[in-house]
């Protein structure tokens, strides 16, 4: 099975310079519904291609409202999905550490 990366942002908290040299910092703001709807049709219409999500970004936790959209959409399709999530970490709440023990999220 396959692993399919989800950029939910290039925006981030701090200022690495490994990102900066990527100018990941060009693009601002969250994944639009767009292209969340296309992912996850792309999903609905591979089933059982990817055995893993990743979530990067930028800061993904920036936008924990989305992880936690596709995590339940996407687990809907497969339940046997496994999900990672780059983070610095920085963003993490209470609130984002029950969406990644109820989704199995392996940061």
């Amino acid at each position: 099975m396959k692993t399919l990366v989800i950029p939910v942002t290039y925006d981030c908290n701090l200022h690495c310079p490994w990102c900066t040299e990527k100018n990941t910092h060009t693009i601002k703001g969250a994944i639009t519904q767009n292209h969340i709807d296309t992912i996850l049709n792309h999903i609905k219409n591979n089933k059982n291609t990817y055995g893993t999500i990743t979530f990067q970004g930028g800061e993904p936790l920036l936008y924990p409202e989305i992880i936690q959209h596709f995590t339940e959409e996407i687990t809907k399709l497969q339940p046997h999905t496994q999900y990672q999530l780059y983070t610095n970490a920085t963003q993490l709440t209470f609130s984002t550490l029950e969406l990644i023990y109820r989704h199995k999220i392996n940061i």
